[in-house]
């Protein structure tokens, strides 16, 4: 069973000049969307599950991000969305409720993503697999979220690189939320573009590639 106050001093360290903001979003879209987030957050609370080890286990993704980050699709009219490492849903399912794009989740923990299925909305895509070994499935994919970076910096790393590789001059959106400056530094090696979204919200950040077509820049 994860320790409730655990996850709750996580939230305020994690999220500290957000952390209002972040509670009060939780608040109202957990009342909004009472029937599927509160089956998500007691999975997410109270359910036992083995330790994933190639991700980090801290708390899921603050609806206030999710707001953020849906907005910001509807703004750019992003038609597919694969969350990399979907965990219990609460992402995918906002997502699908507030964009009109099509939703797509991988989870490679076998109980986390069996309970994801049962929750899931049903516009929602979910496929347990190892996001280490993503392939050509994903050339289609408009837009990627990191809604809990890779603990390693090596696998995620590896991870990008892969998507850059299948994509090759396919415009594309990587998201992350809550990513430290060390793995940031990976992106700026891929030669992404930084999409600041405002100074306030510094967890959500987001990269986009170069596109050229007769030495003019499109995107």
């Amino acid at each position: 069973m994860i320790n409730i106050f655990k996850i709750f001093s996580s939230t305020i360290n994690t999220y500290n000049k957000d952390v209002i903001k972040v509670i009060l979003y939780e608040i109202y879209f957990f009342i909004k969307y009472f029937n599927s987030s509160s089956k998500i957050f007691y999975e997410a609370i109270f359910s036992k599950e083995k330790i994933n080890k190639i991700s980090n286990s801290t708390i899921p993704c603050p609806l206030y991000y999710a707001l953020i980050i849906a907005n910001f699709v509807n703004k750019k009219k992003i038609k597919s969305i694969l969350d990399l490492g979907s965990g219990h849903g609460r992402l995918t399912n906002f997502l699908s409720y507030n964009t009109n794009a099509k939703i797509y989740g991988y989870e490679f923990n076998e109980e986390i993503f069996k309970k994801s299925v049962q929750i899931k909305n049903k516009n929602v895509i979910l496929k347990k697999k190892n996001i280490l070994e993503i392939n050509r499935e994903i050339y289609n994919i408009d837009c990627f979220i990191f809604s809990d970076p890779l603990k390693y910096r090596t696998d995620l790393d590896k991870v990008v690189k892969r998507i850059k590789t299948i994509k090759k001059n396919k415009k594309y959106f990587i998201i992350f939320i809550n990513i430290n400056n060390n793995k940031s530094k990976i992106m700026n090696k891929k030669n992404l573009i930084k999409q600041h979204v405002s100074s306030s919200k510094k967890s959500v950040k987001i990269y986009y590639n170069k596109i050229f077509t007769k030495n003019k820049f499109i995107y």
